[in-house]
């Protein structure tokens, strides 16, 4: 059987219809016709191991695949885009941020990139952390960190990266480290106790006036020595 004749027999695609000139291992050949229509010459050993099933067809059928209109994650593809220099083929997709990107083919299909990168870049505009709110984005530093640039409660405004507001390595301006108020007399005003954030992001201290009332005081009012009592002290300047 080994030696027999293989002409008529079918090898998955490929149909044999001669024997061909043996190779120089001697290994017998055979000319085949594949179902697509091309002709290949195949040894005996690979007809029946089944490492070749076809003219090659299949696998040229395999490794192109057109990703023209599919999802993935945040990504549609629009059309193919360049070949890299390796030969990995790429696709221009569509992110649903509206950014466009150039996305090697197996990235896409192993789900291992899912937007341009905007999943990995957060929007912390208007987010608070600590004493600083976001107002807007900023560019990314030397070292490739996003920036932000922030108002901190006291004013200040300041750049500060995504890690070091989302770890809370940094929670203000370096007010503070540096201003602790409570229990300070500032004029006729005692500080008593922080107070929260009020509707301009500005932070508020609870202080006591030397004539009985309290009163809230911003941090910038008490940095600045503007406001020296609750009121009291117009009014006696009015009388």
């Amino acid at each position: 059987m080994a030696y027999g004749t293989l002409i008529g027999q079918r090898f998955g695609k490929l149909v044999v219809i001669s024997q061909e000139p043996s190779n120089k291992r001697r290994s017998r050949r055979w000319l085949c016709e594949c179902d697509c229509g091309n002709t290949h010459v195949v040894t005996t050993a690979h007809l029946r191991d089944e490492s070749t099933k076809s003219c090659g067809c299949e696998r040229s059928k395999w490794s192109f695949q057109d990703l023209t209109g599919q999802k993935f994650g945040k990504l549609t593809v629009i059309e193919q885009g360049p070949t890299t220099k390796l030969g990995y083929r790429q696709w221009i997709c569509q992110c649903d941020c509206g950014a466009k990107c150039c996305i090697r083919g197996f990235d896409l299909t192993k789900r291992n990139t899912k937007s341009c990168g905007c999943l990995q870049r957060p929007n912390l505009v208007g987010k608070v952390f600590g004493e600083l709110t976001v107002l807007q984005q900023g560019k990314s530093d030397g070292h490739g960190n996003r920036l932000w640039w922030c108002k901190c409660s006291c004013g200040n405004k300041l750049y500060v990266t995504t890690g070091s507001l989302q770890s809370g390595g940094v929670k203000s301006c370096g007010h503070l480290k540096t201003f602790n108020v409570i229990g300070k007399v500032l004029g006729k005003l005692t500080v008593i106790k922080k107070g929260s954030i009020n509707n301009k992001r500005a932070r508020l201290w609870l202080c006591k006036c030397s004539c009985g009332n309290e009163t809230y005081v911003t941090t910038s009012q008490l940095n600045s020595g503007k406001k020296k009592s609750c009121g009291c002290l117009r009014k006696k300047l009015g009388n």
